[in-house]
């Protein structure tokens, strides 16, 4: 059974990685582009930092398949890099949507600047800037308690009930100091009652960052010990251990040594060590052009060898480049396996290519732009919050190739085209075809429209796919919204086999997002699923403060 909001759940998958950036969807201010490089808890950092544009308390817009899907502000960000906030009931980020942000229109400051600099939570490192862009200098956070109910239409399944609870402390300059931290965990227990069986419960803790760091802003000199994400060192995801690493004008470098945590509860292990560094060229601090708008670039290489206790696991070299303009945005990723030992006894070659992943998106006018990809990734570590039977669809098409077109018409009306062809993953050999429209900002209530549908074709299998959702306003700290989907598949070549699932699955939802005072929300959802043998009733509520 899937859990629609099963807390904290992991995804070996990476959904819809094509990183479409419609900017002809976005107000004009929102110029600049990136991408999500990491989600987690209630954050989604972002690659673009101060000398980038960014500043705090910046508008930010997340865009998936073409169409926004969430707004949020920047609350902290160093020099290539920055952290938002998440509100409760978002629809669901995931690692390489496109980003779009509002650019800082004044010369940034000289290395030299005297201003008072805090680190961000993810980053590997920041630099002087103006004062006014930086967050105050202590400790921020959340703290939330969660409820949610799943209760099963089929009456031979039982009853499950998981209350959570999550915190997340973020230090900047303690003490006045140049230490930092970040802690990010959650605890939950489950309890099932299945029909004419024994009721059983489990829990656990999953501790998702626990970091501290030292940074000195002004030679630009970082070192972090615990868990902890790196965005050079992204092919090696979540890790635990140290990182050092030095970032000037025109170059940086770092290394790490650590151990990856167990893979299923997240809880250390030493089973699998890692180690490696890498060297990162990129455009110095620079002022917009004329039209207000920043380009950035960089390379970056490394190297890192990985160990299953003493024995050899996996080598590898791998290479990130990434280039926006105002009309284009690519970024790619590379890694080359290094086989030697018992790997060259099963005859591997000396050098193997291996998960590539490219991206790019060109803005050919105000109105159109386009976009496509490449990705044959095998494995992707993904943590979510939210699980619906359209986020399980496009995880299967993920692997393969694809292009599409973006264009917006009357200002708010946005639609988009995309043609995949996906090569990998569980639905094998298969060709997608998607449109999707939305509607934003429909006044007086604020209201929004977001639909879409997609024809799929593959060697087992045929169908369609839809969903849909509309939001609205309608007081002030209020947001409702309903949403909802189908799908349909049919199998040609007679019955489908023993393995697949009902051939028809619908799902409906409402979710309302209310603000309770300055700093408490709340959030109300409730969802029903029917075949796919996945018929099932569910509620969720979460209370969140924020401070």
């Amino acid at each position: 059974m899937k859990l629609r909001h099963a807390a904290a759940m992991m995804v070996i998958a990476l959904a819809d990685l094509c990183a479409n950036a419609a900017a002809q969807s976005i107000p004009d201010s929102l110029s600049g582009r990136t991408i999500v490089t990491y989600v987690t808890g209630q954050s989604v950092y972002i690659g673009a930092g101060h000398l980038d544009g960014v500043w705090v308390g910046s508008r930010v817009m997340i865009v998936h398949g073409g169409v926004p899907v969430a707004e949020l502000r920047v609350r902290y960000l160093s020099s290539h890099g920055a952290s938002c906030e998440l509100p409760s009931g978002s629809a669901s980020v995931t690692v390489a949507d496109s980003v779009r942000f509002s650019l800082e229109r004044k010369a940034l400051p000289s290395r030299d600047s005297s201003a008072t600099t805090i680190a961000a939570a993810h980053p590997r490192t920041a630099s002087p800037r103006n004062a006014s862009w930086a967050p105050s200098a202590g400790v921020r956070g959340r703290v939330g308690v969660s409820y949610l109910l799943v209760s099963p239409r089929d009456s031979t399944q039982g009853r499950i009930a998981q209350p959570a609870a999550d915190l997340r402390l973020e230090g900047y300059n303690v003490g006045g100091s140049s230490l930092s931290f970040v802690l990010d965990a959650r605890t939950r227990r489950t309890y099932s009652n299945p029909a004419g069986g024994e009721s059983s419960s489990d829990g656990g803790t999953r501790v998702y960052q626990a970091s501290a760091s030292w940074n000195d802003v002004r030679s630009g000199a970082r070192v972090t010990l615990g868990r902890q994400y790196s965005n050079p060192l992204s092919p090696v995801s979540l890790f635990d251990g140290a990182t050092a690493e030095l970032d000037r004008r025109n170059f940086g470098f770092g290394f790490f040594g650590g151990t990856q945590p167990d893979y299923q509860s997240l809880s250390f292990s030493g089973a699998i060590r890692e180690y490696g560094g890498y060297i990162q060229i990129h455009q110095p601090q620079q002022s917009p052009d004329a039209a207000g708008f920043f380009r950035r670039w960089s390379v970056t290489m490394g190297g890192i060898g990985s160990f299953d206790h003493s024995s050899l696991n996996r080598e590898f070299l791998f290479a990130q480049t990434q280039y926006l303009d105002r009309r284009l945005f690519f970024f790619a990723t590379q890694e080359v396996d290094y086989n030697r030992g018992w790997k060259r006894d099963l005859g591997e070659s000396v050098l193997a290519p291996t998960s590539t992943f490219a991206t790019a998106q060109l803005q050919l006018s105000d109105a159109i732009s386009v976009h496509a990809g490449f990705d044959n990734r095998r494995n992707v570590r993904l943590y979510r919050d939210f699980i619906s039977p359209e986020t399980a669809f496009d995880d299967s098409f993920r692997e393969g190739y694809w292009s599409g077109l973006s264009v917006m018409a009357l200002r708010h009306l946005r639609f988009g085209l995309d043609a995949r062809a996906s090569s990998g993953g569980t639905s094998g050999r298969a060709d997608s075809y998607t449109g999707s429209a939305g509607f934003e900002r429909i006044f007086p209530l604020e209201g929004s429209v977001r639909f879409r549908t997609t024809r799929y074709t593959s060697d087992r299998a045929e169908g369609w796919l839809y969903s849909g959702a509309i939001g609205v306003t309608p007081a002030w700290r209020l947001h409702l919204e309903l949403n909802g989907g189908a799908r349909d598949d049919r199998y040609p070549g007679g019955a489908p086999p023993a393995s697949a699932s009902a051939t028809s699955v619908r799902w409906l939802g409402v979710d309302a997002d209310v603000g309770l005072a300055r700093s408490w929300y709340l959030l109300l959802s409730a969802s029903r699923t029917s075949g796919g043998g996945e018929g099932n009733d569910q509620l969720y509520t979460t209370l969140s403060y924020r401070f």
